[in-house]
């Protein structure tokens, strides 16, 4: 099949090994992640009490779905120029269920690798570095559930690194990219 589309068959192996690497990036940076999230916030507050837990827990159940859809419309307010084009679209695949339905983000026209790296790397500066900052460096800690989207959102952003990754090593500054995200 790769043949027929024209790409070798080392190109299909590079990706092949290229996306092994960005799935083991979500599945073990999650509770990498976590920990970290942990020891930043815990030493100084101690244990949640049992009632902020369950009421932390009935919010993050409600609203851990829309996380998701949180990432991947930062991903288009990245460009808000590109928001009113014809051809700017997010895809939503629901015949999955629901923690493993995809969604993926278009912008229209053509965009450089700047422009690629900003749409891409926003989800992860705001849903993650951001609340990370806030928990290292603001003496009111953030709470749990402030955490684990932070958390989910990294894992979930582990394809967009890996574009970036990508991007930065292969291709020139202020390369025009055909297509986009």
């Amino acid at each position: 099949m790769a043949a027929e589309n024209g790409l070798a068959a080392s190109t299909v192996a590079d990706y092949q090994r290229f996306a092994n690497v960005g799935a083991r990036l979500a599945i073990y940076g999650f509770p990498i992640i976590a920990a970290l999230w942990v020891w930043i916030v815990f030493p100084d507050l101690g244990l949640p009490a049992r009632e902020s837990l369950i009421s932390s827990g009935i919010l993050l159940f409600v609203l851990l779905p829309l996380v998701p859809l949180a990432h991947e419309l930062l991903h288009l307010l990245a460009m808000p120029t590109r928001l009113l084009r014809h051809d700017t679209r997010l895809f939503i695949d629901i015949k999955k269920p629901l923690f493993k339905m995809a969604m993926v983000v278009k912008t229209g026209g053509s965009l450089t690798r700047e422009q690629f790296i900003w749409i891409s790397a926003l989800p992860l500066l705001l849903l993650s570095v951001l609340p990370f900052g806030w928990a290292v460096l603001a003496q009111s800690k953030p709470n749990i559930g402030v955490g684990i989207i932070a958390c989910m959102n990294f894992a979930m952003s582990a394809g967009d690194m890996m574009q970036i990754y990508v991007l930065l090593r292969y291709v020139k500054f202020g390369e025009v990219l055909s297509g986009s995200k």
